[in-house]
């Protein structure tokens, strides 16, 4: 019975897009910033690398990254930054930069902030272990959840760094007690950051983290001033069996993820606080749901009950299909990416109720998109917003039939002026910056 609801929920939320997407007056693509076959590892000697392929570190045509993030730069540079998360073993690094140069299979990665710190990782759990995602934030810093596991083990706690990205050094690591997760359950995977005095009145010293759970569904929320973390947990944030398989791009697997997408809205026009929600899905699941910000940041709530106050924990609507990621952009704009039909689609949390109708396509280019694992809304030098998207593969990914010999990876960038306008997207101005050797050697977080 459950199968024949999921197939007919399927088939429904199939029209509807399909309408929507016929109906759209432009389709438009996303600019194609960067593209692999398989990942280029970059070393910063050849010493480096033959040492990782020695040790069994790097093993040729693994890792699948996850995550982009942008960083502008003066002198109309940029800086993009993704994550490869540890799924096996003989992936050298977890966190990368991308250089302009080009080899076999596409652009050369280089690891963030050293090498060395993406080794020195066993028994004092003094680096890098598994980074899934990142976030920057409007200090120039950058937050990365860790999550602790290679190939499934849990080799060291999961952590939060933060690194300066002026100087490229780690500026706090917060390694998360045993009594907010649990190890092999648990597994971390995506972060929002919300600055609270950020600059020009500010000086990035108060910052609430939200982190999600994905596997022992709950959310995790860091307060820096406090160094503290606490753990909320909600039935929506479980997934659903209906929505346990997955359908993209002609793929089909089954992965019964819990939260795993979430967004901030956008203050109000005079900089409060009050009123503001966290936006969160299950990867299994058709709901979109809110919770209010002022509920998760009340650390003695959830210090007593980690379950508490499950009213206030809401379904806004249903899409009838799983969507990977999604991001909000200043004006309350939500961009998502549903599975089946492949779709970028925006919807104003402002404007109109959660439903198909008030779903406006923005993006439809089967190849390009595929399964959008990181989606972030970046402001540019000139103050207009664009939306980033790492699509991968990862259907081939989870049933191993991954061609190297075919792009699986890309990184897709569209203004969100364009996208909501109907419009071709605008090239961008910016450059890659040419990779340079950090002098940041022998770096051991602490």
């Amino acid at each position: 019975m459950n199968e024949l609801k999921w197939l007919l929920v399927q088939v429904f939320a199939c029209i509807l897009l399909l309408s929507a997407l016929t109906s759209a007056e432009k389709i438009k693509n996303l600019n194609q910033m960067l593209a692999w076959k398989v990942l280029e590892y970059g070393f910063h000697s050849d010493i480096e690398r033959q040492y990782a392929v020695d040790n069994g570190l790097l093993t040729p045509n693994t890792g699948t990254p996850i995550d982009v993030a942008i960083q502008y730069m003066p002198g109309g540079n940029m800086r993009v930054f993704t994550t490869i998360p540890r799924f096996s073993k003989g992936i050298p690094y977890s966190l990368a930069t991308v250089s302009s140069k080009i080899g076999q299979n596409g652009p050369t990665i280089y690891p963030y902030p050293s090498y060395d710190v993406h080794i020195n990782n066993n028994a004092a759990c003094s680096g890098i272990i598994s980074v899934f995602r990142v976030a920057i934030d409007k200090c120039d810093q950058m937050w990365a959840i860790d999550s602790g596991v290679i190939e499934g083990v849990q080799i060291c706690p999961p952590q939060l760094l933060k690194f300066d990205l002026k100087t490229d050094t780690l500026l706090h690591r917060y390694q998360f007690p045993q009594s907010l997760y649990t190890p092999v359950s648990s597994l971390l995977i995506n972060l929002v950051v919300d600055t609270w005095d950020s600059p020009p009145m500010g000086f990035c010293q108060k910052a609430m983290i939200y982190i999600a759970d994905v596997t022992k569904p709950g959310l995790l929320v860091y307060d820096s001033v406090l160094d503290e973390a606490w753990r909320v947990e909600n039935k929506l944030m479980n997934p659903d069996p209906d929505f346990g398989t997955h359908s993209v791009a002609g793929g089909t697997f089954e992965l019964m993820d819990g939260i795993f997408a979430i967004n901030l809205t956008p203050r109000n026009k005079k900089g409060g606080y009050n009123e503001r929600f966290l936006y969160f899905h299950a990867l299994a699941s058709e709901n979109e749901n809110s919770v209010p910000l002022s509920l998760l940041n009340n650390r003695s709530i959830w210090l007593q009950d980690t379950n508490a106050y499950p009213d206030a924990f809401m379904t806004i609507g249903k899409r009838g299909v799983q969507a990977a990621m999604e991001a909000m952009d200043s004006k309350g704009n939500l961009f998502a990416n549903t599975e089946d039909p492949l779709t970028v689609f925006a919807w104003n949390i402002y404007s109109s109720p959660y439903t198909f109708n008030s779903f406006k396509i923005v993006a439809n280019n089967q190849e390009q998109l595929q399964f959008a694992s990181g989606m972030k809304i970046v402001r540019n030098p000139q103050g207009k917003e664009e939306l980033w998207m790492l699509t991968c593969r990862f259907q081939k990914v989870a049933s191993g039939t991954l061609d190297p010999n075919e792009i699986n990876f890309r990184i897709l960038a569209c203004n969100t002026d364009d996208l909501l306008r109907n419009r071709e997207c605008s090239r961008f101005q910016s450059q890659m910056t040419p990779y340079t050797e950090s002098p940041y050697t022998n770096l051991i977080l602490s």
